[in-house]
């Protein structure tokens, strides 16, 4: 038995159907349902009765779902102080996208280093792609999740059950080298063929591109995707090398664009504003975070420019 299926399940309670608690837990409806499923075959009952019209809990269900909620509680605890007596001096966890491990991490180190619990041998970083970093602060394996969201937009959706703050902005530009950025001037509203460094159609950038971002690039031009990465450090070094144009967030290649290595696309490019939201689940009782919060409350302003 996984701890992780009664959070399904307990998510599939507070959300009233499949598709909405899937949603919640970031993975497909089919791959939820086959783990309430397997919490059914290890407790040996059925929990759920599944209607055309919806689900509803057994009374088994019913009864037993408070004791369900101390279990996961007692466990994130358990685990919390386990992990505080394995690693000593580390007290928080952060999740957080690689892109801002690279690109903000340095410069909200330093601001939290004026907080006496914040050094760096007090805080562990879990670098990950979003779904990674999601699953991590909603399984207890971190304190708090740094992350981009699209502004304004449900896109990328919440992790559930969080407390959030947006700590700053980053712009999300189309970039390439001058004589690429020559060329699709030239090209412009001729079709001409862009090659295109991109992000995998599964990633959360990869659904920023698409949904912001590419439809400006096709109204003008026929791309042709040569390369993906999940990586912007990798799609920055292709987009270097000439291979393509991409976007990427703009505090990344801020050098390269200061040295004139790389250009911002002037040709009717779309660009995308994010916002760097920090979360932290509000079921998390380790104090160090509940000492620290106010700290991003107070300088929420000031960490990013």
């Amino acid at each position: 038995m996984k701890l992780g299926w009664i959070e399904d399940f307990l998510a599939l309670i507070q959300e009233g159907s499949f598709s909405s608690a899937a949603r919640r837990r970031h993975i497909s409806q089919p791959a939820f349902s086959r783990r309430i499923g397997r919490l059914e075959a290890w407790l040996g009952v059925q929990l759920v009765e599944r209607h055309p019209q919806g689900i509803e809990l057994t009374p088994s269900a019913y009864r037993f779902a408070d004791d369900m909620r101390d279990l996961v509680g007692s466990a994130q605890k358990l685990r919390n102080q386990i992990r505080a007596d394995a690693f000593g001096d580390t007290k928080i966890t952060l999740a957080m996208q690689h892109t801002l491990m690279i690109t903000h991490l340095p410069a909200l180190l330093q601001q939290l280093q004026t907080h006496r619990l914040a050094n760096t041998e007090a805080l562990l970083v879990k670098a990950g792609n979003f779904d990674q970093c999601v699953g991590h602060l909603n399984s207890g394996q971190a304190d708090l999740m740094l992350c981009f969201k699209p502004q304004g937009d449900a896109l990328v959706p919440y992790p559930a059950d969080t407390h959030r703050l947006c700590l700053g902005q980053e712009l999300f530009v189309p970039v390439a080298v001058p004589a690429i950025s020559g060329l699709l001037a030239a090209q412009k509203g001729h079709s001409g063929l862009v090659k295109l460094i991109n992000y995998p159609h599964d990633s959360a950038l990869g659904r920023i591109v698409r949904h912001y971002c590419l439809s400006s690039l096709l109204e003008n031009y026929t791309a042709e995707t040569v390369c993906e990465s999940a990586f912007t450090a990798g799609i920055k070094e292709m987009i270097l090398q000439g291979k393509g144009m991409g976007w990427l967030p703009k505090t990344l290649v801020q050098r390269e664009l200061d040295a004139g290595l790389l250009e911002i696309l002037d040709c009717d490019l779309e660009s995308a504003v994010l916002d760097i939201y920090i979360y932290r689940n509000q079921k998390n009782d380790n104090p160090y975070v509940a000492q620290i919060w106010p700290l991003f409350e107070q300088y929420q302003q000031e960490f990013f420019v």
